[in-house]
């Protein structure tokens, strides 16, 4: 290995490994330069792997954050402003500011089902934000 190798001795022997089955079966051919593309490949493996479980990490954290959020406690849709209907799955920003425009427009939800009145709120959102909110 060269001396400026970043790349962790286990990936390298992973990918030696893969490269090694691939010339045995006659998939690459002879290369010069056969430990470089090796490391390089090494690199960008480890690398991938290495942003993969960050990302998945992250996109935990973030889904246990909101489900937090949203089971605190339950929203009032006649009361909540745009942020806080925001919490409601299956809301967005755009949702809940119809939500609130209908809101001011027609007068005060007087039952959850009232909601699929809101353009934009099918089945499937009042499916899943039934239990979370409450008018």
């Amino acid at each position: 290995m060269k001396p400026n190798y970043k790349t962790s001795e286990f990936w390298f022997t992973v990918v030696s490994f893969i490269f090694s089955g691939l010339y045995l079966t006659g998939i690459i051919k002879d290369y010069d330069n056969k430990e470089e593309l090796i490391e390089t490949f090494a690199h960008a493996v480890e690398s991938i792997f290495l942003v993969g479980t960050q990302v998945l990490v992250l996109s935990k954290y973030i889904k246990a954050r909101n489900k937090e959020k949203t089971n605190f406690q339950k929203i009032n849709i006649n009361t909540a402003d745009e942020e806080e209907l925001t919490f409601i799955p299956g809301v967005g920003i755009e949702l809940a500011h119809k939500i609130v425009e209908h809101r001011e427009s027609n007068g005060l939800f007087s039952s959850i089902d009232e909601l699929d009145s809101v353009d934009g709120i099918g089945p499937r959102t009042m499916q899943i934000a039934a239990d979370r909110i409450k008018t």
